[in-house]
């Protein structure tokens, strides 16, 4: 199978990265193998950024990206070897997907959902991405969901505003970029696994109305790693949207 669309959405982020002057870093586009990106897709999983940890690129294996697609597709998530907070990370996302899909399936539900970010640039925090760059990075992401045509897209963030600055969150950039009617808004109680205090969050539930994209379910979770609890499960199941 040709690659011809993920490696040219690759070298248009490395044009974008060129526009951060400073950015010294790496850029990590695709947590599947590049083939899934080339048709379309029953589900999506986004998230915002690839984390800056020590070590991230010390011996890290992008042999992956040419893999060809097979019923064990490799998947970061999964698969990868991440040092640091990474761990947990993987963890949260692993759980949501076997809370939503089961746990006889959640694995080759996962394994065939091709996975990336709206930014592919390595931060501390989204929040250190340049708003110029991150519009571009929208623009960048909406094309890939075109191409993919998903029935579902997971968002991992759903944050619109963070102190009177631009929220940096799949959620936000597919209600930038798409017609989204809202269908629901659940809020309830976490504890913030940074902060150790009380924090009310929302899921967020809608659908697209957006030519060959209308009916696609879009779900934002609150970020995982801080607000993945068994309440946003229980919510979701009221809703046929996964």
């Amino acid at each position: 199978m040709t690659t011809s669309f993920a490696r040219r959405m690759e070298r248009k982020a490395h044009d974008i990265a060129e526009l951060w002057p400073d950015y010294d870093s790496d850029i990590k586009c695709w947590y599947n193998p590049r083939c899934m990106f080339e048709g379309t897709a029953e589900r999506v999983f986004i998230g915002i950024n690839p984390r800056l940890e020590p070590s991230t690129q010390q011996g890290e294996d992008h042999s992956y990206l040419d893999y060809e697609c097979t019923d064990t597709t490799y998947n970061e998530w999964i698969d990868g070897k991440w040092p640091g907070s990474g761990r947990d990370h993987q963890s949260r996302v692993k759980e949501v997907f076997e809370n939503l899909y089961g746990e006889e399936v959640w694995e080759s539900v996962l394994r065939d959902t091709p996975c990336f970010n709206v930014c592919p640039l390595r931060t501390n925090s989204p929040n250190d991405i340049p708003d110029y760059l991150w519009r571009d990075f929208v623009s960048w992401a909406r094309e890939i969901v075109l191409k993919l045509e998903p029935s579902t897209i997971l968002c991992n963030g759903n944050s619109e505003d963070y102190y009177d600055r631009l929220g940096k969150s799949p959620w936000n950039a597919m209600i930038t970029k798409f017609t989204v009617q809202r269908i629901a808004e659940h809020p309830y109680v976490v504890v913030d696994r940074r902060t150790g205090k009380k924090q009310c969050v929302k899921l967020k539930v809608g659908k697209m109305l957006d030519g060959e994209l209308t009916g696609t379910n879009v779900i934002g979770l609150p970020q995982l790693t801080r607000f993945g609890e068994p309440q946003l499960y229980e919510f979701l199941r009221v809703y046929d949207v996964v």
